[in-house]
């Protein structure tokens, strides 16, 4: 959810989703994410695309 500041996790055929990563807030610890990924560890990286970096969350 770029515009919020937030990664979201929606489960197949949920509506709902529930935030695992930064807060919705301006402010939060994400910064306009762009893309993500998981490595085989379940660790998730964001990319943000206006702070210029990778931020990691340890393991999902």
């Amino acid at each position: 959810d770029r515009a919020n500041s937030r990664i979201q996790l929606f489960c197949n055929g949920s509506s709902t989703g529930v935030t695992i990563a930064g807060n919705g807030a301006g402010g939060s610890s994400l910064s306009s994410p762009y893309d993500i990924k998981l490595d085989s560890q379940y660790n998730l990286y964001v990319v943000e695309n206006t702070a210029h970096r990778v931020t990691k969350f340890a393991k999902l």
